[in-house]
């Protein structure tokens, strides 16, 4: 029976600690050592109100302007008054935390070595690591339930055109992000 709850601890370690999901496609987000360098808005990811559904619509964060989001997709660009927004979620880079929640198994599974002190060292491996999971799976990320125009304006600088959109640029023109499907 003690055998099967340490599993159990073990497998909602590993959901808890991976469980934020980010909506980006595989190879879209930089790693974090390169975001200085890409030339992309970040990927925002907005919940939208459609009488009594909710879906979501994804994209390149291009521009905030007037109330009106901008995102760029495989289907071209979109532009959402922010009035239709129920939550917006920023993406800024690829987040890995289940090199954490590995550390954590294996100093749980080291902990066996420890005798009688597996009461404590165990416990310590398991809540720090669940908290240092949550922490990094959180990292890089901007949520807001029904955001308004300041939150926006705050988060526009990891647009594509955080100074705002250039008037002499055709926004239809503008193509998504190519994805390097090799990685």
């Amino acid at each position: 029976m003690k055998t099967s709850k340490i599993i159990l601890v073990f497998i909602l370690m590993f959901v808890i600690s991976n469980c934020m999901s980010v909506k980006a496609p595989d190879n879209w987000l930089p790693e974090p050592e390169n975001i200085s360098e890409d030339v992309y808005g970040a990927w925002i990811t907005l919940r939208l109100d459609d009488t009594d559904d909710y879906y979501f619509l994804g994209g390149e964060f291009i521009g905030y302007e007037q109330k009106t989001v901008l995102l760029l997709n495989e289907n071209g660009l979109s532009k959402i008054a922010i009035e239709d927004i129920k939550e917006a979620i920023i993406d800024l880079y690829k987040r890995e935390t289940s090199s954490l929640t590995w550390w954590t198994l294996g100093g749980c599974v080291a902990s066996v070595t420890h005798g009688w002190f597996l009461i404590i060292s165990m416990p310590v491996w398991l809540v720090s690591g669940i908290i240092n999971s949550a922490i990094a799976s959180h990292s890089g990320r901007f949520a807001e339930e029904n955001p308004d125009d300041d939150w926006f304006e705050a988060v526009k600088r990891y647009s594509r055109f955080p100074g705002g959109i250039p008037k002499n640029i055709d926004l239809h023109a503008l193509k998504p992000k190519q994805i390097n499907k090799t990685d």
